[in-house]
């Protein structure tokens, strides 16, 4: 099976965290003979069977679209962490992910989570935040 991941634009910026789980997820598919590729990280865009993004924060809309153009099917993990709605967190994402017709990005993650073959939750808790 061929697979893609992706993600919002700065998930390289740090070390551990949804970094972490992509990269470990990646390295068990490999191990069962998938190939997974990583935006950002790898400089093949090819088409896959399956284009998994990680989070559904508005900055990553772009990354889901380039994603789901290459792949027949996409899985979605939406990652909605409650840690993240510290007020600073909330403006953070907020800006950016804002453009004048959406201006908290809830038309973006909208559409990731609609226009997802599969939808993949952390747990009940994340399921009833996002749906």
């Amino acid at each position: 099976m061929r697979v893609l991941f992706g993600s919002y634009p700065d998930l390289l910026a740090g070390k551990g965290g949804l970094q972490t789980q992509v990269f470990r997820t990646a390295a068990e598919l490999r191990k069962q003979g998938s190939t997974v590729h990583i935006l950002g990280v790898d400089d093949v865009l090819d088409t896959y069977d399956v284009y998994h993004h990680f989070s559904i924060v508005p900055a990553g809309f772009d990354t889901f679209h380039l994603g789901k153009s290459v792949a027949n099917r996409v899985v979605l993990s939406p990652v909605y962490n409650i840690s993240n709605q510290s007020l600073f967190r909330r403006v953070v994402r907020t800006l950016s992910g804002y453009t004048p017709s959406d201006p908290l990005g809830f038309r973006k993650q909208t559409a990731m989570v609609s226009e997802a073959t599969r939808l993949v939750f952390l747990g009940e808790l994340e399921q009833q935040k996002v749906l």
